[in-house]
C-alpha cells in the first residue's frame, strides 16, 4: 500500500465465503472479513516534498516524447492496436481499429460513481495488431 503521512492505515480486507461455527459450516452472504495488521515503512517517496509533480512519463513509455506513433482524439486512427495515454491523470488504455476515430480520455476521479469527465488525449501506439513498428521511422531508415 502507499501511504500519506497522517492518514489512517486500513485493516486487510480479505474474503471469507465459509465461516466455521462450532457446529457446523455456514456460508455468508457478505464474505468481507477485516484483520488488523503491522505495517512498516519499506521506503518514503521524497519526490514530491516541494510541492511539484515532476514529469513522469518516463515511467510509463520507454523512449523520448514524439518518437512512437500518436494520434490525437477526433483523428482516424492509422494502426489497429493498442494505444495508451497519460491524460487526464492517470494512465488509459484502449484497444482501437484503424479508420475509427480516436477517442477522448477520462479524466481520473476519486468518486468512482461521479460522471465521467471526457478530455482531449494525444494517444501512442504501444503495439499494432499487424505486428507493424510502433516508432515513427527516421530518415536513416
Amino acid at each position: 500500500n502507499y501511504f500519506i503521512r497522517g492518514m489512517t492505515a486500513p485493516r486487510q480486507i480479505y474474503y471469507d465465503v465459509l465461516i466455521e461455527s462450532d457446529t457446523e459450516m455456514v456460508i455468508t452472504d457478505d464474505p468481507i472479513r477485516y484483520r488488523d495488521v503491522e505495517w512498516r515503512l519499506v521506503w518514503e517517496d521524497t519526490r514530491y516534498c516541494d510541492g511539484i509533480i515532476p514529469d513522469e512519463s518516463d515511467y510509463f513509455l520507454d523512449d523520448e516524447p514524439g518518437k512512437r506513433i500518436t494520434c490525437r482524439t477526433g483523428e482516424q486512427c492509422p494502426y489497429s492496436g493498442q494505444w495508451s495515454t497519460l491524460a487526464g491523470g492517470h494512465q488509459q488504455f484502449i484497444e482501437v481499429q484503424a479508420g475509427t476515430l480516436m477517442p477522448e480520455a477520462t479524466k481520473y476521479r476519486r468518486d468512482m460513481y461521479a460522471p465521467e469527465i471526457k478530455l482531449p488525449a494525444t494517444w501512442s501506439l504501444l503495439q499494432r495488431d499487424d505486428g507493424g513498428r510502433v516508432f515513427i521511422k527516421s530518415d536513416g531508415e
